[in-house]
């Protein structure tokens, strides 16, 4: 049996041999320098995903967390409010994903329970994803986000712009590329993992997350990379919020914090002078495109004593523990109620005035969520 499915083989790839070496003698073949199509990912979490987290190496005594989408991929908890005054989504790398802290700790999440307590439902969008750029926040923005319709869309993006600027000194690597076997297995793989057990550990053995633990080292022997052009960061910015208005989509830039002092748990690829030049871009573009800032760095700085302390706000110099992200929260919080959502109240509680004193033939202009809430 084993000798003829060998001799089969065999016959079937002289087979194949022989046609491909007459075709190429007597046939011209068209697509014989075409390159493949070229390919722009979307870097967002797959939807309805189930993802743990290995955290170990940042807290020990909880080692795993659960990151969890909803069927659009963003990061639980998203839709709260059936029917939100607002949705918010929060767009970035792993500082926004914050996939160390577990569900109701992120500072997404926390928004949204503080507007509550604030007396507005809004929903949430944690769209953010480990690695991400300014460039991918374009494509979100683009292909996936203007179709869930958000109010308002803040982004908060500059270490990783510095890691790949320095690099490479453009986004290349994040625009399209062309297809690749590697690529071209991946999404067979992804499809198959949902229904076959085999394929899902195999890809769960490959794609595994972890938390990394921080990179430990001498401080003073550790070398300074170089300036990271920031050209097309600040242009990237600008079409970010360019992108934003025209889907009517209001944008909000946020600076990204990180310590000033390195200590030996702080990654070597985050450095002051670098994320310090970005911000300073973040704030001028904000003020240049009248977009409105959530400047964390200097909240940090000016309000929150001992912000660079190991373990108050980060735990590794850049990402947030639970104690930093409510700090986030409570400042993001406020600085949408005096920016975006300045309106959001002082409007509804307009309506429902507005309702309570017109006569019922004249209550038909008025928003219809005043109306239900005077009916209750």
């Amino acid at each position: 049996m084993g000798k003829r499915l060998l001799l089969i083989a065999l016959s079937l790839a002289v087979s194949l041999a022989t046609s491909e070496l007459l075709l190429r003698l007597v046939w011209k073949n068209p697509y014989r320098h075409e390159l493949a199509e070229r390919v722009a990912l979307l870097r967002m979490h797959h939807g309805l995903r189930e993802l743990p987290v290995n955290r170990a190496s940042v807290s020990p005594k909880s080692p795993t967390a659960l990151l969890r989408t909803d069927e659009r991929g963003y990061i639980l908890p998203t839709r709260r409010f059936e029917k939100p005054d607002r949705t918010i989504a929060f767009i970035g790398g792993s500082t926004t994903e914050c996939a160390a802290l577990d569900e109701d700790q992120r500072f997404p999440a926390l928004v949204s329970a503080m507007l509550e307590d604030r007396g507005l439902k809004v929903n949430t969008l944690n769209a953010g994803v480990s690695g991400n750029t300014t460039q991918d926040a374009l494509n979100i923005v683009l292909n996936h986000l203007n179709e869930d319709h958000p109010d308002v869309a803040v982004l908060m993006e500059a270490a990783n712009d510095v890691g790949v600027l320095i690099g490479d000194g453009s986004y290349r690597t994040r625009e399209a590329e062309l297809v690749t076997p590697a690529t071209a297995l991946r999404w067979p793989l992804q499809l198959a993992s949902g229904r076959l057990w085999l394929a899902g550990a195999l890809r769960s053995y490959l794609t595994l997350a972890t938390i990394p633990p921080p990179e430990v080292g001498d401080p003073a022997h550790a070398v300074e990379p170089p300036p990271a052009p920031p050209a097309e960061f600040v242009k990237r910015l600008r079409g970010f919020a360019a992108l934003c208005r025209a889907f009517g989509i209001d944008p909000v830039l946020m600076t990204q914090p990180s310590v000033k002092t390195p200590s030996p748990l702080t990654p070597r690829w985050v450095t002051a002078k670098n994320q310090g030049a970005f911000n300073d871009e973040i704030r001028r573009v904000a003020d240049e495109e009248h977009v409105p800032l959530v400047d964390l760095v200097r909240h940090l700085e000016d309000d929150v004593p001992g912000w660079e302390e190991p373990n108050r706000v980060f735990y590794d110099g850049i990402h947030v523990t639970a104690d930093g992200a409510r700090i986030y929260a409570d400042y993001i919080t406020k600085r949408l109620l005096e920016t975006v959502l300045r309106e959001s109240r002082t409007l509804r509680d307009h309506d429902e005035e507005a309702a309570l004193a017109a006569a019922p033939e004249d209550r038909a202009g008025l928003g219809q969520e005043a109306l239900e809430r005077v009916a209750r």
